[in-house]
């Protein structure tokens, strides 16, 4: 359902009872105190969406920007009527309160779907601009958060975001559903996630972002933070609040750009799942052997998980063990039989291994290369081979 401030705010107070504890995520800057200009997050935030051929819109109270966070706006309004904490770290606790921390969805893509940091492009999903919208990026966006529902178990999310990957025209309306559910995602890593998980950019009294941050993004993050002079994870204390109760917990995504709110609530989270390098390596082969790839979902299931952020960057870490094991021994890369299930190529990693980080038919031709060179090669001395022989300690 799409309302406005006053339904959204009307139902939040509704739900804010004693005892409980109430997160919820605005896509829209919260602490605006820099009358022009740019607030330091956003300049670190319009670097790295730089990066992908995007950009982050400023915030300031004066002159047009007045209109959208000065004192009259909607956003301040809210806000006042609502007296959230504002503090990222209690936003994390467990005791009752009512909470709110700004995101940033176009950022947080970043992180959530790699492909779009791999390519150096950010995902062209909204059908109000027509003359970049790129139907495969809605599909990626609905697909990714489709998994991610999966594998938490929101059974409801994952239905709909699966309806919306099959619209053949979507709406507006549309892409301000899935954002409210990709503020659910961050609210979602912030609150259960480990503290690793997500980056706080700025600080209380110039403005942050909440951001979910993959270690490739990370390490970028922390270059374009430190050049600018901005904070991260600064001025909060951001480790564990201590055990969580992980049932039945309420979390509001709210959109306001469009004025928009969608509610959902939180079950059960699996705890931090990894992948064996040598279980997988023996998995690959066999693999090998049968003339086929598997997907990052089949990887995942044959593991005994379920797909998720933080599976995919253990996946990465034992593809990268395997990989250099096969650089020792001269062997293909079995990386390669890894593919994502969309395009049926393998990842960034499998190209920067190669020394080809390319797109396009050049990436193909290399991956076929690659893996007819996997399913014609004895792999029956690797077996005898000790595990992680390569590999540096």
């Amino acid at each position: 359902m799409l309302v406005g401030f006053d339904s959204a705010l009307s139902f939040i107070q509704s739900v804010a009872i004693d005892g409980a504890h109430v997160l919820i995520a605005i896509d829209q800057p919260l602490i605006v105190n820099n009358p022009t200009g740019k607030r330091p997050c956003e300049r670190v935030a319009g670097s790295i969406l730089g990066r992908m051929k995007s950009a982050a819109q400023p915030a300031n109270t004066e002159g047009s920007g007045a209109r959208f966070f000065g004192s009259g706006a909607g956003i301040r309004r809210f806000l006042d009527a609502l007296q959230p904490d504002l503090a990222p770290r209690r936003a994390r606790a467990t005791g009752p309160g009512l909470c709110a921390i700004e995101v940033f969805p176009a950022l947080a893509l970043a992180t959530l779907v790699p492909e779009t940091w791999d390519r150096r492009t950010a995902a062209k999903y909204n059908p109000a601009n027509r003359a970049t919208f790129n139907i495969d990026d809605w599909i990626l966006v609905c697909d990714t958060v489709t998994t991610w529902a999966r594998s938490e178990g929101f059974k409801q999310i994952s239905k709909l975001t699966d309806q919306w990957s099959r619209l053949e025209r979507p709406k507006k309306s549309d892409q301000d559903k899935l954002d409210a559910i990709l503020c659910l995602v961050v609210a979602y890593k912030w609150w259960f996630g480990e503290p690793d998980e997500c980056v706080v950019i700025g600080s209380m009294d110039a403005g942050y972002i909440v951001t979910p941050c993959s270690n490739e993004v990370r390490t970028v993050l922390h270059q374009v933070a430190e050049s600018k002079d901005v904070p991260l994870n600064g001025n909060f204390d951001l480790r564990s609040p201590g055990p969580i109760e992980r049932s039945r917990q309420l979390v509001i995504p709210v959109d306001p750009p469009t004025r928009r709110v969608r509610v959902v609530e939180s079950k059960q989270a699996d705890g931090r799942s990894r992948i064996d390098p040598a279980t997988l390596h023996r998995q690959l082969i066999e693999c090998a052997r049968q003339r086929r790839t598997v997907t990052y979902g089949e990887v995942a299931a044959l593991n005994g998980h379920r797909w998720s952020q933080g599976l995919g960057t253990s996946l990465a870490g034992a593809l990268e063990s395997i990989s250099k094991t096969n650089s020792h021994r001269r062997e293909p890369q079995l990386m390669c039989l890894v593919v994502n299930k969309r395009t049926g190529l393998p990842g960034h990693g499998f190209y920067l291994t190669m020394g080809d980080g390319q797109d396009g038919r050049e990436s193909t031709e290399l991956f076929e290369r690659e893996r007819d060179r996997c399913f014609l090669w004895d792999w029956s001395g690797a077996e005898s081979c000790s595990w992680g022989e390569g590999v540096s300690k």
